[in-house]
């Protein structure tokens, strides 16, 4: 995979953990109480859309400017914004104070104290 990619997948798979019922550990009638509140129902498909326009954007914004930093603290940063909204997932979930150091070398993930996570080197290539 390339760096753009793996990125792109890490913050698809957040989504996934965090907002389609699936992935969640739920009774049925928890899981349908769930859906029948929410405001939006997120498809796999929304997702997936959501994966493929923010690898073109990392690829796009590392390539002009050699590295790329998106994240989250209450809410998403304005990268992670505009492809949500044109993707449909705005209204989900997404793993808060997390940020994401992204160059064609290295793709890290830090948490809200700024400590990079465990085993979150996904990408060095040298």
């Amino acid at each position: 995979m390339k760096y753009y990619e793996i990125a792109a997948v890490w913050w698809a798979d957040k989504l996934r953990l965090l907002n389609l019922p699936e992935y969640f550990n739920l009774n049925k009638e928890k899981e349908s109480n769930i859906i029948q509140n929410s405001q939006y129902l997120l498809t796999e498909k929304n997702i997936e859309d959501f994966e493929k326009k923010l690898a073109k954007l990392i690829y796009y914004y590392v390539e002009k400017d050699d590295h790329l930093t998106i994240g989250v603290s209450k809410s998403p940063d304005s990268l992670l914004t505009q492809v949500a909204k044109e993707t449909n997932v705005f209204n989900c979930n997404f793993p808060q104070y997390s940020s994401m150091y992204i160059s064609k070398y290295n793709v890290y993930v830090y948490d809200e104290n700024n400590y990079l996570q465990p085993k979150t080197i996904f990408f060095n290539r040298k």
